[in-house]
């Protein structure tokens, strides 16, 4: 059949004359414009009008056929949408309309229908070859500019009525990042044998996608608690970048907070109107009651389209009753956005731990060279070694070699005392402070006047107040009272409290020191140059000299004059402070955290701030809190950090150490990681305090039991002798002297413990020992050889077993053989006779 040859029109029939004649002169138009032009017909090709087309300088009559793609679709295999990531589906469309009739086709004519698919979408196995009712249907797919292009072909093999096949082939998605609707289009288009036209020669569709995003809810904590200014803060990604996400306009994103019963929050707090429009995006925030709960709904409507998502950071401001901060509560968040997003992380819970409370008090304390403990029952005092100034409390100058009852006209029982450089202090329990040692920089300031001081008087307040703890500095001192504020006197020409109006830095009397709006705090540390306090909620702050790093608040700062906080690392919510007290040129402080996990700041000379968790550096100076790298799977109860050494108290009961000196085990080597005291004996419930002074140390047994090591020159370590001791021996003390007689100023002549102290003054008087204690830390006691009894030969059942050798840590002694210790030489079985060791019951 030639070019000039009919078709017949099967989507049109019957055809009039007229009509044909028209579409003829067309054509004939159509080809004399061509030949006007000089355009080859070559170039051409064929040139379609709505009936006819002209191939070349020829034409014939086209037949319009209602076929090509229609309702192209792609329908995942689960679900509403293809991904997160990998999914399945398939890709579908009918080649004629619903209801359309058969076609009237000939041989060799055919009908292709090509599917160009998004990137991130390719064909998977395409169906096989089907042949029937004349046709034979076959697949096909190229790859081309980073797309996938699958071809449905349907060749006609015989003349006759067509009835178009649907057509459907499957599909591989892999949806990683969002992209443009534009861009998750699938295109068909339709090619027919020339003499045909196509009624719908094009369609698309949108592939339903659905994207893993970080859009949510991260960061979800209540900072301030138990403030005026207590937020409940979260934002919508995990960083301050924000999302690509293509969000459209009318995308609505909410942020639930669920409160509970007793929590409420201020609206006007949050935004400075009930809705706010920024950056194409509308905030709204509502509130409603669901069940016991309080939603805080805050929605973000989009109002243009947009590439970038950006970081939203809220803050609810928020109240609780007192009750819920003592106890805790949890709040939680949930998240909501176009259903073709899923969140990494649509919901979180943030549980509020309840206020922190006050650390145990402790009942052995010890200083510049002056030890002080508290019996358990009775809460007598006692005090000894040096006592220059009269620190020991014990109504004498002279050096105190054994344990004696301070001298005290106290209302009440003291509840804690503390021993700082050169002066101490106490609290009883009444609730009033009182002081004595040397008093030069008023740290005592007695309400006589009085220096020096060698008994307990009472200190001179600013104000009335009911006190429940007191800390002695090197040269300033401070008492907690019961509504959480600090007191301060003393030396604070570095700003260790705070702001001082006097020329000198010196404040006379116990004054309030300026805190926080609503910070409540539960323990100050007086260490050298520096205040460290514990608030209620777990925080940290500071105030004094930096030069140690003793603030924690980096090494740009020289000192601050006003309470700061200390950010610890994490947020770890801390527990416990201490501080060292001796020397501010190398002073450190510990925290601990309520997972029994270790933080340190400050000076690290000799190790006793420890090793950095995360890079095992043993820095000279720790200038911000550090996590410090403790024995696997322990964590402690209680800390000390005293001169260049650090002790703790293990969830096993058992004591550890670290540093350069004062380890109560020798060592060739600072030790940067604490390691257990294994001189102590075993203790049926462990131990239950410590303390750490200038070279010495003590630990209190859960029996009461009190032992000491380290320097013992002036008595600190309340032996009975001046010896010094590398690891722990019993604190020996006669109780049965009448402690009445040395209340009323007599001096209780029981011959043994004042022969010793009379002897212990004349040795160091005519020179036998070094004074003080520098010579102990800078020699024999600072990790080499020292006058250690424990290298004496050690009897056991008749025969002499050799001395422990000094190779690091001494193999453990059992507990029988330790407490049978007396002046450094263990004996196996031997009764420890009545009053031989200083049981502070």
């Amino acid at each position: 059949m030639g070019h000039n040859s009919k078709r017949i029109d099967t989507a049109t029939q019957p055809r009039s004359k007229l009509r044909m004649r028209v579409s003829l002169a067309l054509a004939t138009v159509a080809v004399v414009i061509v030949g006007a032009f000089g355009v080859s017909s070559s170039f051409v090709g064929a040139i379609t009008t709505e009936k006819s087309t002209v191939y070349g300088n020829a034409f014939e009559q086209a037949v319009r056929i209602n076929a090509g793609p229609y309702n192209l679709r792609a329908t995942p295999d689960e679900g509403d949408f293809f991904g997160p990531g990998t999914s399945s589906g398939t890709v579908s469309f009918d080649m004629q309309p619903e209801g359309a009739q058969a076609l009237d086709l000939e041989k060799v004519q055919h009908i292709s229908i090509s599917v160009e698919l998004p990137e991130g979408v390719e064909p998977g196995e395409l169906p096989s070859e089907v042949a029937e009712h004349g046709t034979v249907h076959t697949w096909s797919a190229e790859h081309k500019d980073a797309r996938w292009i699958v071809h449905s072909r349907v060749s006609i093999e015989q003349d006759g009525q067509v009835a178009l096949p649907a057509a459907s082939f499957a599909i591989e998605t892999n949806l990683t990042v969002p992209v443009a609707e534009e861009a998750l289009k699938i295109h068909a288009t339709t090619e027919v044998s020339k003499n045909l036209v196509s009624t719908h020669p094009e369609e698309s569709a949108v592939l339903s996608a659905a994207w893993g995003v970080n859009t949510g809810v991260y960061g979800l904590s209540l900072i301030n608690p138990a403030r005026s200014d207590a937020r409940v803060v979260f934002q919508s990604h995990p960083t301050a970048e924000g999302e690509d996400l293509f969000v459209r306009e009318g995308d609505v994103f909410t942020t639930t907070v669920l409160l509970p019963a007793g929590v409420t929050f201020s609206e006007d707090s949050v935004f400075s109107s009930s809705d706010k429009t920024s950056g194409g995006v509308m905030t709204e925030l509502t509130s409603e009651q669901r069940g016991d709960e309080l939603a805080v709904i805050e929605t973000r409507t989009v109002t243009q389209d947009a590439v970038l998502y950006a970081t939203n950071e809220a803050a609810l401001a928020v109240s609780a009753t007192q009750q819920l901060w003592r106890e805790g509560f949890e709040i939680r968040a949930e998240t909501t956005m176009p259903e073709r997003f899923v969140s990494a992380q649509p919901e979180l819970q943030h549980e509020l731990s309840g206020r922190i409370p006050a650390p145990t008090l402790n009942r052995v304390s010890a200083g510049g060279g002056q030890s002080l403990a508290l019996s358990q029952h009775d809460a007598q005092a006692y005090g000894w070694g040096v006592n220059d100034g009269g620190s020991s409390g014990v109504g004498t100058t002279s050096v105190t070699v054994t344990p004696k009852p301070i001298k005290t006209h106290t209302e009440s029982p003291f509840m804690q005392l503390s021993a700082g450089f050169d002066h101490s202090l106490g609290v009883d329990q009444n609730g009033k402070v009182y002081g004595w040692g040397i008093d030069y920089e008023s740290q005592v300031a007695p309400s006589e006047g009085e220096r020096p001081i060698s008994s307990p008087k009472p200190v001179k307040m600013h104000e009335q107040a009911t006190f429940t703890q007191v800390s002695a500095g090197q040269g300033h001192s401070l008492a907690l009272d019961t509504d959480g504020r600090i007191f301060g006197w003393g030396n604070g020409v570095s700003g260790q409290l705070a702001e001082v109006p006097d020329e000198y830095g010196l404040v006379f009397e116990g004054t309030p020191l300026p805190a926080p709006e609503g910070v409540q705090f539960v323990q100050a540390v007086a260490g050298s140059e520096v205040t460290i306090a514990l608030a209620n909620d777990g925080s940290v702050w500071g105030t004094g000299s930096n030069r140690s790093g003793q603030l924690g608040l980096g090494q740009d700062v020289t000192d601050v004059k006003t309470f700061t906080e200390i950010r610890m690392p994490d947020n770890a919510r801390i527990v416990q402070l201490a501080a060292s007290n001796v020397d501010p040129t190398n002073t450190h402080v510990l925290a601990l955290t309520e997972h029994g996990e270790i933080i340190a700041w400050g000076s690290n000379s000799r190790g006793q701030a420890g090793t950095a968790s995360t890079t095992g550096a043993v820095p000279a100076t720790m200038w911000n809190p550090t996590f410090i790298r403790t024995p696997e799977g322990l964590s402690f109860t209680r800390v000390e950090a005293s001169a260049k050494f650090s002790l703790a108290i293990g969830d096993d009961g058992r004591v550890y150490s670290w540093g350069g000196q004062t380890l109560g085990y020798k060592s060739q080597s600072n030790v940067t990681i604490p390691r257990e005291i294994g001189e102590l004996p075993d203790v049926a419930n462990g131990y239950i305090d410590i303390a750490g002074g200038d070279g010495y140390a003590f630990a209190l047994g859960a029996d009461n039991a009190l032992y000491a090591w380290g320097t013992g020159v002036d008595g600190q370590l309340g032996t009975g002798s001046s010896k010094n001791s590398d690891t722990p021996i019993p604190v020996k003390q006669d109780l049965t002297r009448d402690v009445d007689d040395l209340e009323d100023g007599t001096s209780a002549d029981t011959e043994p413990d004042e022969a010793a102290d009379e002897a212990a003054g004349e040795q160091r008087e005519g020179g036998s020992q070094q004074p003080g204690t520098e010579a102990a830390n800078e020699g024999q006691l600072d990790n080499e050889e020292s006058e250690d009894a424990t290298e004496e030969p050690v009897e056991e059942a008749g025969e002499m077993l050799p001395a422990l050798p000094d190779s690091g840590v001494q193999p453990r002694v059992d507990a029988e053989t330790r407490v049978g210790q007396q002046d450094g030489v263990a004996r196996k079985d031997s009764p420890v006779p009545a009053g031989s060791v200083f049981t502070v019951q």
